[in-house]
Order: C-alpha cells, then structure tokens, then sequence
C-alpha cells in the first residue's frame, strides 16, 4: 500500500508485464525506463534475427543457385560458341590437309584427314565436351531439384526464422545443444525440407509461449545492466549487418544479381551469338570448297588436275581463314 497519498512511487497490485517486470518494484519514472530499454533490446534481437536470416538466405539459397542461374542464361551459348569455333576450324583444317595431298600427287584421304583432324584438335575437343559435361550436369540438378512452391517457400522462411530466434548460436552463445539444433535447422532449410522444418519446430515449442515471443525475463537485472545488454546487442547487430554487406559484395553475389537483369544478360549473350554466326558461315565456307576439291580431284583423275583445282579454291579459303584468325 502506498503512504502520504503518493502513488507515483509503488504499485502493489502484484501484475507483472511479459517481461516479469513488476510495475510496483519500481518507481514510475525508473519503471518507464526499464521498459523503453526492454523494448529496445527486443527490437535489437529482432533486427539482428533479421540480418542473421539475411545472411543464412543468401549463403545458402542465393549463392548455390548462381552456377544454374548462369549456365541457363549464359553458359549454354558459351558452349554453343566453342562447338562453333571448333568444328570452323577443323573444316578449315580439313581442307588445308586435302590441298597438301594433292599437291603431292596425292589421291585425297578422306579417313587419314578426319585422324589428323581428330588428333590436331584433341585438346580442342576435350575442353569442349568438359564444359559441355558442366553446363550439362548443371541443368539436370535443377531439372532434378524438387523446387518448393511460392507459398512453400514462404512457410520455411518463417519457420526458420522461429528456428533461428530459438536456437542461433549467436544468440545463444556457449550453447551447445542451441547450436547442434541450429545446425539441424539450417540443413532442412538449406534442403528445401518444409516437413523436416515444421517437425522441428514443433518438437522444440515451449508451450509457455506457442507464437514464440520472447521468454526472457530481465526482472533480475538493473536499469544499468540493461543498457548495457543494449549495447552488447547493438554490437552483435552492427557485426551480423557487416557479414550481409560482405557477401553482397562476393563476386558470385554479384553475378547472381546481374544474371537477373535481362539487359545485361543480353550485353554478354549478343557477342557470342555473333561469334557463332560469323564461325558457322566460315565452316559453311570452308565445307563447300571441300566439296568443290573432292569433285575437282574426281573429274581431274590426276593430282594435277585436282591439285589446280584446289589452288583456285584455297585463294578464297586463305581469305576465309585470315577473317577467323582476326576475330
């Protein structure tokens, strides 16, 4: 009971707020303190969560996605390009290998070019099929990959967040068995497990608090020690906003982020679709005068004949082959 009519004082009603505070320990004054900074470190905790979930996100949902990002968008036509380049060469290889057996007398050897061809170009090829195998292998994980649905996706989101409030080392510190439950939590999430998720969660809900608020009680605490809880925390936020800014500025980040940007996409996509035209019609090129040399060495019927023919042709190709070698 209060004494000379001052009610400012106490409060010896016995309610206590969700925090445990008890408005009647206190003086008014002090009482509005304590809650003000009890609030902040609750938004604290909360926005730490935030950045931590950012974090998690990026790391482990953004970042893995940017190799199938980028081979659907941008590495198919970089293989397409290389399969351009190779088989203009070997064509124009090929025909360079047939002017030389005829101006040796030579009848055209079909077989022994494609050998040499096959030889010449080794290296070429296996380079070729490696990246090919990646881009290939890319594509079917994400084919393969059982891809949640929007609302889906959203439920995990938030139920990890449930997760991380309960059991994120960061928040818990020394806690080891918070940190194995973290680790668990993160590989349903990381998984796309929505059913591993929720079982988690619920085997895990305090009952005292099914919407998961916070349960910690600060009654034992000073007003002086809760400021300086706030500002632990507030160096915990600064810390967990600097991890974010940091993979936002990693290369893959970035690429991920410029792979959803159609323009600029289309920036790195146009020269290689020019670069396969302009090799396709140097093989069409190239692929025509070797007909013409075969024919010419069939009507000729003598490796002079057939070796004049492809001295006409080669003029052509030479210009063919110097217009490849600058680009």
């Amino acid at each position: 009971m209060s004494t000379n009519g001052n009610t400012d004082n106490t409060n010896n009603t016995g309610n206590t707020d969700p925090d445990g505070e008890n408005p009647g320990t206190y003086p008014t004054s002090d009482y509005a303190e304590r809650r003000s900074t009890i609030l902040r470190i609750h938004r604290i905790r909360r926005d730490i969560l935030t950045a931590l979930t950012t974090y998690d996100d990026i790391r482990f949902h953004k970042l893995p996605n940017v190799d199938s990002l980028y081979a659907t968008t941008i590495g198919c036509w970089e293989v397409r390009a290389l399969d351009a380049n190779l088989a203009m060469r070997r064509a124009k290889r090929r025909l360079a290998l047939g002017r030389a057996q005829i101006n040796q007398g030579l009848p055209i050897d079909r077989l022994a070019c494609e050998q040499a061809l096959d030889r010449e170009f080794a290296d070429w090829t296996d380079v070729l099929e490696a990246r090919r195998g990646i881009v290939h292998d890319t594509l079917l994980a994400q084919v393969r990959a059982d891809r949640p649905t929007a609302t889906q996706t959203a439920k995990m989101h938030r139920i990890f967040r449930i997760l991380a409030r309960r059991f994120h080392p960061d928040l818990h510190p020394g806690d080891t068995s918070a940190m194995d439950t973290y680790l668990l939590a993160q590989h349903y999430f990381r998984d796309f497990d929505l059913g591993g998720l929720a079982a988690l969660e619920a085997a895990t809900r305090r009952s005292s608090s099914p919407d998961d608020a916070a349960d910690e009680s600060y009654a034992n605490l000073s007003t002086d020690e809760l400021l300086h809880e706030c500002e632990l925390l507030e160096s915990q936020l600064q810390s967990a906003r600097e991890r974010v800014e940091q993979l936002k500025e990693s290369e893959d980040y970035i690429l991920g982020r410029n792979l959803h940007d159609a323009l600029w996409v289309d920036e790195q996509v146009t020269p290689l679709r020019e670069r396969i035209e302009h090799d396709k019609r140097l093989e069409e090129r190239y692929e025509a005068q070797w007909v013409a040399l075969l024919r010419d060495a069939r009507e000729a019927g003598d490796g002079e004949a057939g070796g004049g023919a492809g001295d006409d042709d080669g003029d052509d190709a030479e210009d063919g082959g110097k217009e490849a070698d600058d680009e």
